[in-house]
This record gives structure tokens, sequence and C-alpha cells, in this order.
């Protein structure tokens, strides 16, 4: 089985130059067979070209790594949510017990204005493979961890902006979103036959994360 790869950086300028480099060798071995050097250098100047290379080196990375980087956003705390106020089971909202004893009881009140930086990535390892925790991690790098004060604000300022499970910033799809903590992993996702979103917790205890959910990390 293939080496799975868990970047948590982008590549070097070292890693970019011997990609070029293989890249020529690539064409100098094929190019008599080609065509004339005019209709090559038409097609390697246009644009729609180089999209569909860089498109489809973006699909060989994604198919041997954990984690793929979709993006950050900062997000502003609009209104103080005390936990155990907002974490009880409602029209709209379904909080497992675990959370709230290991999660909520521990977490204080985030004032309004606070600014939470995050990271957002998909798990896109191969589906037959899966993702353990300590593989997610690793690839999400050092400092990756939420306290449990920030995260339960984060959850609770995201589901109050996507009430009625519209879209944003956590997958509504049925696909898990994922906040990793000191000692548990946060799970947030919708579940649409009862049209309420669903905020649990999980132990790590080498189960498979497979192909698709989102990773959040904190990049304050």
């Amino acid at each position: 089985m293939a080496k799975v790869m868990t970047p948590s950086k982008p590549m070097s300028s070292r890693q970019l130059d011997k990609l070029v480099s293989h890249y020529r060798a690539m064409l100098e071995k094929h190019r008599n067979e080609l065509g004339s050097s005019g209709a090559v250098q038409q097609v390697l100047s246009g644009g729609k070209y180089l999209d569909e290379q860089l498109a489809v080196l973006r699909r060989h990375v994604e198919s041997v790594s954990v984690l793929t980087y979709r993006g950050s956003k900062t997000i502003r705390i609009t209104a103080e949510r005390p936990p155990l106020d907002f974490y009880q089971d409602r029209d709209g909202l379904w909080v497992w017990g675990d959370f709230q004893n290991r999660v909520a009881t521990r977490a204080g009140t985030i004032e309004v204005d606070t600014v939470i930086n995050v990271d957002y990535h998909e798990i896109t390892i191969p589906a037959e493979n899966g993702a353990t925790d300590e593989q997610i991690e690793t690839a999400l790098g050092s400092k990756h961890l939420f306290d449990e004060t920030t995260v339960s604000a984060l959850i609770a300022e995201m589901i109050s902006a996507q009430e009625g499970g519209r879209a944003g910033l956590l997958l509504n799809d049925g696909k898990v979103n994922l906040f990793y903590i000191s000692d548990r992993v946060v799970l947030v996702s919708w579940l649409a036959g009862s049209s309420r979103w669903v905020v649990d917790t999980w132990g790590r205890d080498g189960d498979r994360w497979l192909r698709g959910p989102r990773v959040f990390r904190s990049s304050n």
C-alpha cells in the first residue's frame, strides 16, 4: 500500500523546482510525438490547458492525502451564549449528554465581538482506507486544538448562522464537522430527517473517518 501523505505546510521552492524538472524531462522525452512547435506553444500558452493540468495534479495529490486545506475564516461572536443555556435539546438542536458533561460544563462565555480564526480542511484520504484521529491531527499540525470555551462559542455562532440547516461554513449534507479538543473530538452534523443540528463528542479510540468530513483547526 502506498504511503499516505499528511502535509501540514505548502510545497517548498525546492519541491516546486523538482516538479518543474520532472515536467520538463517528460516534455523532452515525448517532444517528437507532440507535433509542430507552433501548435504545442499555442496549447501551452492557453489558460484552459494549465487549469486542466492543475486539476489533474490536485486530484492525484488529494488521492494520497489525509487532509486537503479548503480555506480560512474569521468568525465574530455576535451574542453572548452561555454554553449550559445554549446547548439544550430544542427545535432545531439535539445535544448529546457527553458533550454537555465533557464540554459545556467546562466552558465559559465569550464576549460579543470576540474574533475566532479557523482553518478548515476536508478528509480526502481514499474511502477504502479511512483516516485515524492520529493521522488527522498530524496533518493539522501543532496548536490545532480548541479549548472548551472557544469551541462552544464557535459552534454556537455557526449553528445560529445556519438555523434550519442553511448553507454556511458547517457542512449540512449529512457529513460531519470535526473539532479537536484536548481529550475528545467534537462532532457537529445536520440531521435532515429531523431538521436539527446534532452536537456530540467522540473519544480518540482508533476508529477511522471516511472521506468527506470537514475538519476545523484553530488558527488564533
